[in-house]
């Protein structure tokens, strides 16, 4: 027994240890960016840690446990898995215990060195306790817990087991990472959404009874222990129910995990099979269309659910908001605004997903295809269907906003700001492109992608501030760096590079 989970346990390491130096890497670059940028704004080193720790918790878990919950099929290794003479929650436990580790170990690390200060004497300077303060205000802390980097950190290690249970649940078995990722977030979403329309009904019905069940019951929610924020009275209540609906997501998960059907790679098929019937339609007239039609129908669905999700998150907002003064345009721009930049990432990162897989990459460079009309079309096709089902939408709640008569900005800061968050959304999703390209690996270009983009954000700014560089010279730096990142994606498909 114990050698068996050893061997698991080594194998899940040997895939595992890359990716936590690839997250303790990023984790400690955007410490540094955070605290050398704002290191005369105390109060802005703290609201961008706090800032930071929530998108840590939440893309990092997510780009794990889609690998978790789909890796082994997309990888196409799920039938020697099965073939082992072990049970199959042994390995998914296994998963489960390295991917934990991998998320939390780079935050651990992150966070002793943010408490060097403290140990120092740090907390006893008035502009620091001030500043905690002040972030203590706009996040509260959960639990109960009263010190600021206590509750930080534990919030932030119970938000990240409570993600990955979640999205492991949901997304397990799928046949490969995006459509476990999906299908997760998918579910995280109807999750917070069935609670929030609980919650107005409660309040609108006057329901005090229901109000105090949901403010425990929220803590079994995906991120609801990390985020728990009721009084001490009712930690004991909320700490049973986080304990028996996460035990639930888990124990769903180890269930489920490896119960899924291959066809045999010898003559017929297991008995275990499904057979499933395919009717392909009839053929494209050009090629440019086949392969637009082909990355419609594998990018449509992603940015139709993003923008539907981002609709439902809208609705939570206006939902539990108490004082009914929110603007429901503002809103879904805010939220639009976040939700664009991460399923851009995805989407450029799933571009070359299965396409560059090993069976899949060798069959398509076997066919009659021009290489460079494949390339261009693809990568054209999937930004013009994000740019019409988000980027339209957040556009049009924008302009309708500015002239209802909220100018927060005049004109032209809006028609630049308009630019600028097209120009960022098309890097996002060119970077993604090419990391996933050259790393082959979803998490790594994540990592990859978001590492580039905080550096390169950093230097433009820098560059700005001691240049004052003209409008002409920042347009020109974005063209060519766009322009160095596309072609940097057309060598690596063209020649295949990439680590194999």
């Amino acid at each position: 027994m114990q050698s068996v989970w050893l061997s698991l346990l080594w194998k899940e390491w040997r895939e595992h240890r890359m990716k936590l130096a690839a997250l303790s890497g990023v984790a400690f670059l955007t410490l540094f960016l955070i605290c050398f940028t704002f290191r005369n704004n105390i109060i802005d080193v703290f609201a961008f840690m706090t800032t930071s720790l929530g998108c840590y918790v939440f893309m990092t878990t997510f780009f794990v446990a889609m690998n978790v919950a789909g890796g082994e099929s997309s990888r196409k290794t799920m039938p020697f898995l099965q073939s082992l003479p072990v049970p199959m929650w042994q390995p998914a436990a296994a998963k489960l215990l390295l991917a934990s580790l991998t998320l939390i170990l780079p935050l651990l690390l992150v966070m002793a060195f943010v408490y060097l200060p403290f140990l120092l004497g740090a907390e006893s300077s008035e502009s620091v306790r001030n500043a905690i303060d002040w972030d203590q205000g706009r996040w509260p802390q959960p639990w109960g817990i009263d010190d600021w980097f206590t509750a930080r950190l534990v919030g932030s290690v119970l938000g990240i087991l409570s993600f990955l249970l979640w999205l492991t649940a949901a997304g397990v078995n799928r046949s490969d990472e995006i459509r476990a990722g999906a299908v997760g977030f998918l579910t995280v979403t109807a999750v917070w959404l069935c609670f929030a329309g609980l919650w107005y009904i409660a309040e609108k019905k006057e329901l005090p009874t229901i109000e105090t069940f949901l403010k425990v019951a929220i803590s079994a929610a995906p991120g609801g222990p990390g985020y728990s924020v009721w009084t001490k009275s009712n930690t004991l209540a909320c700490l049973l129910i986080a304990l028996v609906g996460h035990a639930g997501a888990g124990a769903w998960f180890l269930g489920r995990f490896g119960q899924v059907k291959f066809k045999s790679n010898r003559g017929g098929a297991r008995d275990s099979v499904v057979q499933v019937d395919y009717t392909l339609g009839p053929p494209r007239h050009s090629q440019s269309s086949a392969i637009a039609w082909k990355q419609l129908r594998e990018t449509g669905p992603l940015a139709a659910f993003a923008l539907a999700a981002t609709l439902a998150f809208t609705a939570i907002v206006l939902l539990a908001d108490e004082t009914k003064n929110v603007n429901f345009k503002r809103v879904f721009i805010q939220i639009g605004t976040g939700m664009s930049f991460f399923v851009v990432l995805v989407a450029g990162i799933g571009l070359y997903l299965d396409e560059l897989k090993p069976g899949l990459n060798n069959f398509w460079r076997s066919r009659p295809n021009d290489l460079r009309l494949w390339f261009g079309v693809k990568y054209v096709a999937g930004l013009l269907v994000l740019i019409a089902v988000l980027g339209v939408p957040l556009f049009m709640a924008g302009l309708f906003y500015w002239s209802e008569g909220h100018h927060d900005l005049d004109w032209n800061e809006f028609w630049n700001g308009a630019h600028v968050a097209t120009w960022v959304l098309t890097i996002t999703y060119s970077i993604g492109m090419t990391a996933q390209c050259l790393t082959r690996q979803p998490l790594y270009a994540a990592a990859l992608t978001v590492s580039i983009l905080m550096i390169g954000a950093y230097l433009l700014a820098k560059f700005n501030d001691n240049l004052q560089l003209s409008t002409a010279t920042n347009v020109t730096i974005m063209i060519v760096s766009l322009v160095v990142v596309i072609a940097l994606a057309w060598q690596t498909v063209k020649h295949d590079w990439g680590w194999k």
